[in-house]
């Protein structure tokens, strides 16, 4: 098989293809062509060796989700899944190849209006969204949300989520651009935040009331002001670190607003763990992309051998929604 392989931790020219020898399936798996991996920032971390795969997996090649057609299955996978099939998981690691074996229990048939390539865009992204919001946050109809980064994949999915709950949907970006996308998708307040300030713009937005959920991708920087932005009882919830880990952190309100802080990640939990997400995330929000009122926000699709150009295109932040990489074409 052709895989992505870091050949030593460092910057983008440390990727390189290779042909490896296949996959072996155990039996609870099936074997994966994969015509597409999607590219997250996990993957930029793994590069420079700060993201540990998990065990059993290759820390030399990265990868959390991919779709393609199932070419072969293991003797305990379940009839529903069949030779052909077009589907779409996340994986631990080792996506960036044309091959991937993957266990039935974590398999998403691909909705019948999503193309074989662009259903690569999905896994990531709409899990964590919809984990974070929806099963962690509680989500409710016509909360109000403040979404960080709504330009990024992990943005515009949640925008898609939340507009099925009718939500007030706030959201910041470094762009008129990406808040304009943003915008087409269902958010209804846009804030650039290289001119405003964001927990300024809440509280005239909210008469000072502040916003139930704060899905927030950035980390320290924002987290004071994340704070203020929060209604009574708010909750916040943290799934990225971009500006950085340390934050100092205001206690009192916390404790007067009695307010959530939580933190989130998907590759580090177990495997039962995201079975019962994608199981979830199947039954409750998956029919909304044969509806069309879901769909993968894509902004470019590379070649494997392309490759380091996809994650020089990331690190510079310039994309709205995913970054795939084609392995059919």
């Amino acid at each position: 098989m052709k895989a992505i392989i870091i050949s030593k931790p460092g910057e983008s020219g440390v990727l390189t293809l290779h042909e490896l020898p296949d996959p072996i399936m155990d039996n609870d798996e099936v074997l994966v062509e994969v015509a597409a991996a999607g590219i997250n920032r996990a993957d930029l971390l793994q590069r420079r060796g700060l993201y540990p795969s998990p065990r059993g997996y290759r820390d030399d090649m990265p990868g959390l989700e991919i779709s393609g057609k199932i070419v072969d299955l293991g003797n305990d996978v379940p009839s529903k899944w069949h030779l052909g099939q077009n589907v779409m998981s996340l994986v631990d690691g080792e996506g960036y190849a044309s091959l991937a074996t993957v266990n039935h229990k974590m398999l998403m048939s691909v909705p019948q209006n999503v193309d074989i390539i662009s259903a690569a865009a999905i896994p990531e992204v709409f899990l964590t969204a919809y984990d974070a919001l929806v099963l962690q946050c509680g989500l409710k109809m016509k909360d109000k949300i403040l979404l960080h980064a709504v330009g990024s994949g992990v943005g515009t999915a949640a925008i898609q989520i939340a507009k099925q709950y009718n939500c007030d949907i706030f959201g910041t970006a470094s762009s008129e651009e990406k808040l304009q996308h943003a915008k087409d998708l269902g958010l209804n307040h846009g804030i650039n935040y290289k001119n405003e300030k964001f927990d300024e713009y809440i509280a005239d937005a909210t008469n000072k009331q502040g916003v139930d959920i704060i899905l927030d991708l950035i980390g320290s920087d924002y987290f004071n002001q994340n704070i203020h932005s929060l209604s009574i009882k708010g909750r916040l919830i943290v799934v990225g670190l971009l500006s950085g880990s340390t934050a100092s952190i205001q206690l009192g309100k916390i404790l007067r607003n009695r307010l959530q802080v939580i933190g989130t990640v998907l590759r580090s939990r177990t495997k039962e763990e995201k079975i019962a997400l994608t199981d979830k995330f199947s039954s409750d929000f998956l029919h909304y992309f044969d509806s069309k009122d879901a769909f993968p926000v894509i902004d470019k699709i590379f070649l494997p051998n392309d490759a380091q150009k996809a994650h020089d295109y990331m690190e510079k932040n310039l994309n709205i929604g995913k970054i795939l990489l084609d392995f059919k074409n």
